[in-house]
């Protein structure tokens, strides 16, 4: 369950296809099920990676271990954040600046092992991982559709078909309307609105759906 603000973040992260594909989902997921799972690759990770379980799902946590961790300069850790991410990802930035991780993790002491299994989460990451604002900004919002979703349910479908956006098409959103339990009202030139409209357990649709 999410009961704060910092779970709902988290939550928000570990579904992205970076920490997902890595297998550090499902790890989160059963640490926060089960404290006696939680464990941390390294004892010191857990000064780092308290919040999250010793699972990397930010890019800062990658900055963090990069660091204090693995002994990487802070520019050095940032470069390697930023050469997995965004408009700055780059494969080629990414194969000279391991050569530097796997050498700073020898001169810090850690073994090979450890070693790689670190390299190999943080390398995950290069598939997509949010930043914890941009994450926090989608928990938000995501928090705020959900409870309109449940206690206005159709003023919000009837919202989101007027807004004529969204990922899907508007007939996905009238077959979600009705698996909610709402009746589809067929367009009338004397009730119906130009957009969308909902109303206790219904929607009308509008005449802008007709044009």
């Amino acid at each position: 369950t999410c009961d704060t603000f910092e779970m709902l973040t988290a939550a928000s992260s570990v579904i992205r296809p970076g920490v997902a594909e890595s297998g550090m989902m499902k790890e989160f997921i059963e640490r926060h099920k089960y404290p006696h799972k939680r464990k941390y690759l390294v004892p010191e990770m857990e000064e780092y990676l308290g919040e999250t379980y010793g699972v990397m799902i930010y890019q800062e946590d990658v900055i963090k271990i990069a660091h204090h961790i693995a002994g990487l300069s802070l520019e050095e850790a940032d470069l390697l954040r930023r050469a997995m991410s965004g408009k700055m990802r780059s494969k080629e930035a990414m194969e000279r600046l391991e050569d530097k991780f796997f050498f700073c993790c020898s001169e810090k002491g850690l073994t090979s092992n450890i070693a790689r299994e670190l390299w190999r989460q943080i390398e995950s990451f290069a598939g997509y991982a949010f930043c914890k604002a941009h994450s926090a900004s989608f928990a938000l919002l995501s928090f705020q559709v959900a409870y309109l979703k449940v206690h206005y349910p159709a003023e919000f479908m009837a919202s989101v078909l007027s807004n004529r956006g969204g990922y899907y098409s508007a007939a996905v959103y009238i077959q979600e309307s009705k698996r909610m339990g709402l009746k589809i009202k067929l367009p009338s030139i004397n009730e119906s609105e130009y957009e969308y409209t909902g109303n206790q357990n219904s929607i009308r649709i509008g005449l802008m759906a007709v044009k």
